[in-house]
């Protein structure tokens, strides 16, 4: 069983990064992601000069180059009417800003932690047991959505969502019961059973977690890694602020 000095959950700019920098420090690291390698995600795409020259002191910035991100060398300001135009110098060796796709530099950051002796999960497991585990490798490969398809609800309901206790305890209620009942003459006679069953069962049931999240799901409000996407942003929950 391998072990690890530090697990990093998010494999985007932030997670990438940080496991980038850990390993170059003598550290084993595993890097996880339900997302793809190189797959796209919400983002404005704009890096200011602090983030590009961190890039480059990284010697990640060439391979942003190297995929074709133009280079921008002034920035325009809208105020109603007018516009204000920054033209940016050359300075600490940037020449100006970039405003990568994420499919662009997430991808690039990745590689990075990997050349740093970053290890990479699912992915890399998959590519690993495919020659000896091919079917089983073949099923998490194509069932991979379905897998992972809990992190597009809120983070509360997680354990709910990969659990079968709350069908099963309401099941269990009703079959102990009927069981001992012997039987309910008919069709009607045993929906009304169960129905008075369930009806007495749930006066010990707690309210799942997060339970007022329940209305933005019928809505069709969006989720990304169990936050909520709201316009171009993910809303913290309030606890994280704190």
């Amino acid at each position: 069983m391998s072990r690890y000095d530090v697990v990093i959950v998010g494999a985007r700019c932030a997670g990438a990064a940080t496991a980038m920098l850990l390993a170059r420090r003598g550290l084993k690291v595993l890097l996880v992601d339900r997302s793809r390698y190189g797959s796209d995600t919400l983002s404005t795409h704009a890096l200011m000069r602090a983030g590009v020259l961190q890039l480059h002191r990284w010697g990640v910035l060439d391979k942003i180059k190297a995929a074709g991100t133009p280079l921008i060398r002034t920035v325009s300001f809208h105020y109603d009417d007018n516009v204000v135009e920054v033209p940016l110098k050359p300075q600490d060796g940037v020449d100006g800003v970039y405003a990568p796709r994420r499919t662009v530099i997430d991808a690039a950051l990745v590689d990075a932690a990997r050349e740093a002796g970053a290890e990479t999960a699912f992915d890399d497991f998959i590519e690993s047991y495919s020659v000896k585990y091919e079917k089983a490798a073949d099923c998490l490969e194509k069932d991979r959505d379905a897998l992972l398809a809990f992190y597009d609800f809120p983070a509360e309901h997680w354990k709910h969502l990969r659990t079968t206790n709350p069908i099963e305890s309401t099941f269990a209620t009703v079959r102990h019961r009927t069981i001992r009942a012997k039987g309910c003459l008919s069709n009607k006679t045993a929906l009304a059973m169960v129905f008075k069953l369930v009806e007495g069962a749930q006066k010990s049931w707690r309210r799942l977690d997060g339970h007022n999240q329940l209305p933005k799901l019928i809505l069709g409000v969006k989720f990304s890694d169990g936050l909520e996407v709201t316009g171009r942003s993910i809303r913290q929950p309030a606890t994280a602020a704190a």
